[in-house]
């Protein structure tokens, strides 16, 4: 899956995704982006505009490349909105697995 925005300007928002059985809402701005799956919080990042590709979510671990226009922390809720997973990264691209 892919998502978040590095060349869009503002706060662009998709509501209500179908994609493999799941509902996804994806709020991707200049500071923040934030992926819901089935109304429940997936993945949020915060400090800098990011794109997220290859997000994979499989057998306890999560990977994916993001690629940040700042340094950025990114918390995955991998479990279902528990505690989620959280890694700092730095601008440029950065391979992340959690």
């Amino acid at each position: 899956m892919r998502f978040g925005t590095l060349g869009l300007p503002g706060t662009n928002t998709v509501n209500e995704l179908p994609l493999h059985g799941h509902r996804y809402k994806v709020v991707a701005g200049p500071r923040s982006t934030v992926v819901h799956q089935d109304g429940q919080p997936l993945f949020m990042a915060n400090g800098a505009r990011v794109v997220v590709r290859d997000f994979v979510v499989a057998g306890g671990t999560v990977t994916f490349t993001v690629k940040a226009d700042g340094e950025a922390t990114l918390r995955v809720f991998s479990d279902g909105g528990g505690k989620p997973r959280t890694v700092t990264v730095p601008e440029g691209t950065t391979e992340v697995r959690l």
